[in-house]
């Protein structure tokens, strides 16, 4: 997929959900909805339960009807590397020169 090869070069955040949203089917109101504790890294799923909207963040559409991606160890470690990133970089901006 010519698509992640583009995205995979510059790892931001906002190729990172083009490469979430490609990998897993996830919509984009569900990947905008995910919190830190949706995340199970021992097993590598991704537990999908809110979305986002523009307005506000709701349950999906049933309380029982809530998915589970569980595939992509490399989803996980994309995540985690920019989990790693993004406190790495709040590290760096605490640090009193």
């Amino acid at each position: 997929m010519r698509i992640l090869k583009l995205v995979d070069k510059k790892p931001d955040i906002r190729n990172l959900a083009i490469h979430l949203c490609f990998q897993t089917g996830v919509r984009v109101g569900e990947l905008a909805a995910l919190k830190w504790e949706d995340i199970d890294w021992e097993n590598g799923t991704l537990h999908i339960q809110r979305i986002e909207t523009r307005a506000f963040t709701q349950d999906t559409s049933t309380a029982k009807k809530k998915s589970y991606i569980n595939n992509q160890k490399v989803i996980i470690n994309l995540i985690s590397s920019k989990k790693l990133s993004e406190k790495n970089r709040l590290n760096r901006q605490l640090i009193i020169r």
